[in-house]
């Protein structure tokens, strides 16, 4: 791994983060690759923020839902709107918080994991998350980096969230899909 590769891309992600498209993918490849090493070089810039976000993530989620709560996710980042309702056991990501956005009125289930970045053996998927106004994230679900779950929209309990998700819309499973769409809230 070269030094200029990773000042590289740690200006691409600089400028993903300055504007507004939904997913940045960075592939890396080589036959000496080592990609926790190359990962952490590219991604884990300031170690001292990266505790701060850790240290905020780590009380919030032991917190009830409440404006407390909003207004330390809100110090990493996030947007969270009006009303938001986090409950306890809330995983967001540590890494890119600033890249999730909740609005107004929407509920969070115990235990839900909302993800803004993954990597894998040979890339690392930076992803902004939207969740829409008065939507409702079952517990235990799963959301992917780059998804964006519209208004009124719900997610079953326990379900994987890979897709975006339209307004009014119901969905559920493993990966989730479409139930139905709804008519009221529920």
């Amino acid at each position: 791994m070269k030094e200029k590769d990773v000042k590289s891309v740690r200006t691409a992600i600089k400028s993903f983060l300055e504007e507004d498209s939904k997913v940045l993918e960075i592939d890396y490849t080589g036959s000496a690759l080592n990609a926790s090493k190359y990962y952490h070089s590219v991604i884990f810039v300031n170690p001292l923020w990266f505790f701060i976000k850790m240290g905020v993530i780590g009380i919030c989620y032991f917190l009830p839902a409440g404006e407390l709560k909003n207004f330390l996710y809100r110090s990493l980042g996030m947007k969270i709107g009006k009303q938001v309702f986090i409950s306890g056991g809330v995983m967001m990501d540590i890494g890119f918080p600033q890249l999730i956005t909740i609005k107004d009125g929407t509920v969070l289930g115990q235990g839900v994991t909302i993800f803004a970045h993954e990597s894998s053996i040979t890339k690392i998927r930076l992803g902004r998350v939207t969740i829409g106004k008065r939507a409702l994230i079952g517990i235990k679900s799963v959301i992917r980096s780059g998804v964006s779950i519209g208004d009124n929209a719900v997610v079953a309990m326990g379900s994987i969230v890979a897709r975006d998700v339209k307004n009014n819309e119901l969905v559920g499973g493993v990966p989730a899909r479409k139930i139905r769409t709804l008519t009221k809230p529920l």
